[in-house]
Formats: C-alpha cells, structure tokens, sequence
C-alpha cells in the first residue's frame, strides 16, 4: 500500500509545535503500532481509530500499521492527535486522496459514531456539515481550538472549505 501523511500539533507548555503524522499500510499480521514518544493516552488511539472508522462505514484495513509522530524527540500527549492518526491511516489505505489533506492540519478525536467519516469527507472536500445537521454535525474536523494556546501554535489557522483549516505560518 501506500505512505499517508498529515500534520497535527504538541502542545509543550504554551508553545504549539507542528508534528508530522506519518501512517504506513503494509501487509503482514494485523497491528496497529504508534511510534514517536506517545503517552499512553496516545498509545491508545489505536483503538479509538478503529473504533471511529469502522463504526463511520470507512473501516480501516486488518492489516499491519505504522504510525509515526515526527520529531521523536517531542513528547507527544492526549487525544488530540487522533483525527489526524485516522486521516493519515486513511490515505495510506488509499481511501483519501493525500493532495486533500497536504498542509491541513488536524486536531480533535474522532467520536466512536461517525466523526472519522465527517473528518474525512471534510478533509477530502466533501460535504460540510455543522450543528444542528445530524450526529456528524459534531464532526471532529470542525473542532475549534481550547485555550488559545493551539491556535497560536505555529501560525493563524485559516478555515477551508470543506471545513478542514489551513495553518499559514506568521
């Protein structure tokens, strides 16, 4: 299969910092492996991903997957990396297309309804859907940032269509 990739953010104190989400789809057993200096909130996101995806009529492949958080050396804590663990496992699973998803970055989790698929169509362009328009209208790519700290993080953060947000460097 396919590399996908995304960004999210670490939070180091006040300080944002932009991480690269790398996901690989490979064939062997099945796994789910997180690497990159998680905590264990984040080691668990394995079986939120699957949990969200599968439960929004995107499952993601039984096979084996490598997600790697960039830099390492980075603590990376929470859930916040989740949506962006499951769009990159998405496009490596060839079910997102990578050009909708380059220098988008993005935060929340994903809810075990429908949220990943929300995030996903969101990310690829798709239908927009906000509150008041059904379960996926609490979508996880319109999560808004909490305290300020991760809209300061590496630039503005610009709304897209589709409801996915660009960060442009200041």
């Amino acid at each position: 299969m396919a590399l996908g990739r995304t960004l999210g953010v670490a939070l180091a104190g006040i300080d944002g910092h932009v991480v690269d989400v790398e996901a690989d789809v490979a064939s062997g057993l099945p796994a789910f492996t997180v690497t990159g200096l998680p905590d264990a909130a984040l080691g668990e996101a394995r079986d939120r991903v699957r949990a969200a995806c599968a439960n929004s009529q995107v499952p993601i492949p039984m096979q084996r997957l490598t997600v790697n958080l960039s830099p390492a050396s980075l603590p990376k804590a929470g859930t916040g990396f989740d949506l962006a663990i499951a769009v990159a496992v998405l496009v490596a699973a060839e079910q997102v297309p990578q050009a909708a998803v380059d220098g988008v970055v993005h935060l929340g989790e994903p809810g075990a309804r429908r949220a990943a698929a929300a995030g996903a169509r969101g990310a690829a362009g798709g239908r927009r859907r906000g509150p008041g328009r059904g379960a996926a209208g609490r979508g996880a790519h319109r999560e808004r940032p909490r305290g300020g700290a991760r809209a300061r993080c590496a630039g503005a953060a610009r709304e897209q269509p589709g409801g996915a947000r660009r960060v442009v460097p200041r």
